[in-house]
């Protein structure tokens, strides 16, 4: 994709996204042709939604609002002795984004979890 086409999709300036991919470039993530920047497997590998890998649902959780807003005064979480969120926020009975989380963090324990099931077959 073109710097200009990333650029107009994430409504930032060109010049910015250009400096950006460059660096992603240097450091291994993207992949540039004269004016196309691509992911480099390993990055497509974690942010291709079509990859067994892909962490754009832990990205999206650990970045909502709920999960946010727990850090946004922690100097005031620690003079209370605990979370300033309504209702306990995620200590409350039946928490509704325990479900999300569950749902999203999969891709990121996934290899976890096939490490302990190869290491439970090759112990015995």
């Amino acid at each position: 994709m073109a710097a200009s086409e990333l650029a107009t999709a994430c409504r930032a300036s060109e010049r910015g996204i250009r400096i950006l991919c460059h660096y992603l470039t240097v450091i291994g993530l993207l992949n540039k042709s004269p004016e196309q920047y691509s992911l480099t497997p390993t990055a497509a590998a974690f942010l291709d939604e079509n990859s067994a890998g892909y962490m754009g649902s832990v990205a999206r959780f650990i970045a909502s609002g709920e999960v946010m807003d727990t850090y946004r005064d922690v100097a005031g979480a620690v003079r209370r002795g605990g979370t300033l969120l309504p209702d306990g926020g995620s200590t409350k009975v039946n928490y509704e984004p325990w479900i999300e989380f569950a749902e999203s963090m999969g891709p990121m324990m996934r290899p976890v979890a096939i490490f302990f099931d190869f290491s439970v077959i090759y112990s015995k």
